[in-house]
């Protein structure tokens, strides 16, 4: 008798499978939009932080003038800025000593102490392009007249051309010329009588304070979050609540694990572009690549949390994993100088990648590590390799409850 029922699908096939994983990535959005955790991390701390920010920046972000951070001490500076400098000072009048050669040496002798690092030879078109490429962070003109001006007990006078994009590094060049002005003040007992005229490029009055501290806090932020959300996915898989009993391949789950946990966590990334954008912050690139950047962050995240949330038996662990990853990385950042070495990990390529192509414009894939490889596809690359190991351990693994 010939069989006239309903044909089942092949639960094979492809098509099959692609409804398991459908399906499954729905389930995770809804678990992970459910739960308050997630929500508070996703949705509630980075509205806050930027909104703190662009209204509370002004008391916390120092553009340099009279309130410039000079004092601040060498081992609490964020970085060590490198200085370009042009010695324009021709005129005479002080004796046996070049006030202007003396004036360049002090730089040098703080570049001796690691305080700083010196450029010198270069034309003013060639700071200026530098200074606009990222290499150097200012450029100091000593103002032909600098000597004459001080032997006849007039102010000597001479310019400082900072690029405004990061305000740690803002802070740290205003100190250390600062600190630079104060020794070679107290070597000729000249108080009161050195000037200087400080000019800014990449700043802008609209939304200036948020421009100044997304570079170091929003890449880390949007990271950050989603790194603590995934952590505890696969450890939290409970029998009646979470798809562990689900017939589907463990290759299907991880997937909808992936694809739920980036279009949950990518309300982070629309967070971190829309509202600072809405508040006034000025960028050099399209809205489409200031996205796409917090979005590699989302989606880098998301595989290295699933990895370590794979391999971790309590949510506890998953959660420890997470704070290590974050601190060790900041902590390196701090440390090392070596871009080779520190473009392996993440935050600091989507830092990288944030500072110079959302904030100065230059084109996304042209931002790279000193061997020439983009950052975005050192990403991506580390993406995927993620993603492939969080396969491999969780296939291998009886059980993730």
């Amino acid at each position: 008798m010939q069989n006239t029922g309903p044909i089942r699908a092949d639960p094979k096939s492809i098509g099959a499978k692609l409804r398991r994983i459908l399906m499954l990535t729905f389930k995770e959005i809804e678990i992970l939009m459910n739960d308050k955790m997630a929500v508070v991390l996703l949705v509630i701390f980075p509205l806050t932080i930027v909104l703190l920010t662009n209204f509370g920046g002004s008391a916390a972000i120092n553009t340099g003038g009279d309130e410039a951070n000079g004092d601040m001490p060498l081992e609490l500076r964020f970085s060590i800025p490198i200085i370009g400098i042009i010695d324009a000072d021709n005129s005479e009048g002080f004796g046996n000593a070049d006030l202007s050669h003396e004036f360049v040496e002090i730089f040098k002798e703080f570049e001796t102490n690691g305080e700083c690092i010196i450029k010198e030879g270069y034309s003013r078109n060639e700071l200026e392009e530098m200074l606009g490429n990222g290499e150097i962070n200012a450029y100091v003109i000593v103002d032909d007249g600098f000597e004459y001006n001080l032997s006849i007990h007039m102010v000597g006078m001479f310019t400082v051309v900072i690029n405004s994009y990061d305000s740690f590094v803002l802070q740290d060049v205003i100190g250390v010329i600062d600190d630079i002005v104060a020794n070679f003040q107290d070597k000729f007992d000249f108080h009161g009588a050195i000037n200087l005229k400080t000019s800014t490029v990449n700043f802008s009055e609209k939304g200036q304070y948020l421009k100044q501290v997304t570079p170091f806090f929003f890449p880390l932020i949007g990271f950050a979050m989603t790194l603590l959300i995934e952590t505890q996915t696969f450890v939290s898989d409970i029998p009646k609540d979470r798809m562990i009993l689900t017939p589907a391949k463990k290759g299907e789950i991880v997937l909808s694990k992936f694809f739920g946990g980036i279009a949950v966590n990518s309300v982070v990334a629309v967070i971190l572009v829309f509202l600072p954008l809405a508040l006034g912050m000025e960028i050099q690139n399209s809205i489409l690549i200031f996205f796409l950047v917090f979005e590699s962050a989302v989606i880098i995240a998301t595989t290295i949390g699933l990895f370590f949330s794979s391999i971790s038996n309590t949510t506890l662990a998953g959660f420890q994993y997470a704070l290590v990853i974050i601190i060790v990385q900041e902590i390196l950042m701090l440390f090392i100088n070596n871009n080779i070495f520190l473009s392996i990990f993440p935050l600091y390529s989507i830092q990288e990648i944030y500072r110079l192509s959302v904030i100065q414009g230059i084109p996304l894939f042209s931002t790279t590590n000193l061997l020439g490889i983009p950052y975005m596809l050192i990403i991506w690359a580390e993406s995927a390799i993620s993603l492939i190991f969080t396969y491999i351990v969780y296939k291998k693994k009886r059980s993730v409850i």
